[in-house]
């Protein structure tokens, strides 16, 4: 799509911002690679010819293990370039298409294409990040309670995967049409929606008591580190639909489902809106529109019952449930074994004020 505006006149500023995008991605790549490589490697090498994903895919695959000289395990080391190009290159390239298509009034096919192509990319790259991530063994190990939904089935495992995927499809596609519709009236109700979004997810956070982020910090440096990862996640949430992102200690399952229904009356209101108050020079045919739209709730509906049918029943609890992080972490400590006395400090070193509220109870959970 890029080679495209480059050669349409008049699109060639959109062009030189998907350009920018893929240089800022692999320029983010490659400081997270500088930053978990404390030695010389071939990072620089293998981001810049494109090998990284591969590397990383094999890496997991394979079960390698954190070298001395790493930072983190390889799986967070991939999902974390997984998430650079998600939210550097193709979440805001997408916007940028949709953008460039409308304010064309010629929607071409090939554009279009383009468009359900980068959705699709966005809704697998997100999708294996909550898969490789819910089947690793030492995640499932660690959180008994959380990790473990996805069944042990071939074909279950299948359909969960494609569910989890055409309903991050879906879902973004929806949200970024109705960012483009509210930009394309007014900017400011595109920025009222967005901040009306975060407000609600913040206030209920403060609500909960669980506003801090679990991280040992203190005073200010803890403030401004929890708005930063609250803010960052429920971004990141809005436009991948990370399934691991509903922990209590993140998002929060209530947050995590208000935020798909929030995207589906969105757009509803979004597109209502367009057909009868919009009066600009960009022109969508009042029935194209409400088909796509649609088909996009469609798509929606039937893979979110697709993926409800598919995973473990068990696990249903955890997309609904309303602990906090530290109610969650006292039930999650409670199912650890004995050999895991490691883990359980860990949880008291970054969360010391669980003591205060849970000090009893733990102790005789072991703790």
């Amino acid at each position: 799509m890029t080679y495209l505006f480059f050669n349409t006149d008049g699109q060639e500023f959109y062009g030189q911002v998907n350009a920018w995008l893929i240089g800022l991605t692999i320029f983010l790549q490659i400081l997270l690679s500088n930053f978990q490589n404390t030695k010389k490697s071939n990072f620089l090498r293998d981001a810049l010819y494109g090998f990284r994903p591969a590397l990383d895919a094999y890496r997991v695959g394979s079960g390698a293990e954190k070298e001395d000289h790493q930072v983190v395990e390889p799986l967070a080391e991939m999902s974390a370039c997984k998430y650079v190009e998600v939210a550097f290159g193709t979440i805001p390239a997408l916007h940028v298409q949709i953008f460039a298509i409308l304010r064309a009034n010629d929607q071409k096919v090939d554009a279009l294409i383009s468009i359900l192509v980068s959705a699709a990319t966005i809704g697998f790259t997100s999708s294996m990040i909550s898969y490789d991530w819910d089947l690793s063994p030492t995640n499932r190990a660690n959180n008994p309670l959380f990790c473990g939904y996805i069944p042990d089935s071939a074909l279950k495992r299948a359909a969960c995967f494609f569910s989890m995927m055409w309903l991050t499809v879906s879902r973004v596609l929806l949200l970024s049409f109705t960012c483009t519709l509210l930009a394309l009236m007014d900017s400011r109700w595109f920025v009222y929606f967005l901040c009306a979004d975060m407000f609600i997810f913040l206030l209920y956070k403060i609500v909960t008591k669980d506003g801090f982020y679990f991280l040992n910090f203190a005073g200010a440096v803890r403030f401004m580190v929890s708005v930063l990862i609250r803010v960052g996640t429920k971004t990141i949430l809005n436009f991948t639909l990370l399934i691991h992102l509903r922990h209590s200690q993140e998002v929060g399952s209530v947050p995590f489902i208000g935020s798909l229904f929030f995207s589906l009356g969105g757009s509803f209101v979004a597109a209502y809106l367009f057909t009868s108050h919009y009066e600009g020079e960009v022109k969508i045919d009042d029935t194209i529109l409400r088909a796509v739209l649609g088909s996009l709730y469609a798509a929606w509906i039937i893979s979110a019952t697709v993926f409800v049918l598919s995973i473990k029943r068990k696990f249903l609890a955890t997309f609904f449930n309303t602990l906090t992080a530290s109610q969650f972490k006292k039930q999650n400590i409670s199912t650890l074994r004995e050999d895991q006395d490691n883990l359980k400090s860990l949880v008291f070193y970054s969360r010391p004020d669980i003591y205060a509220c849970w000090g009893d109870e733990l102790l005789k959970a072991g703790v």
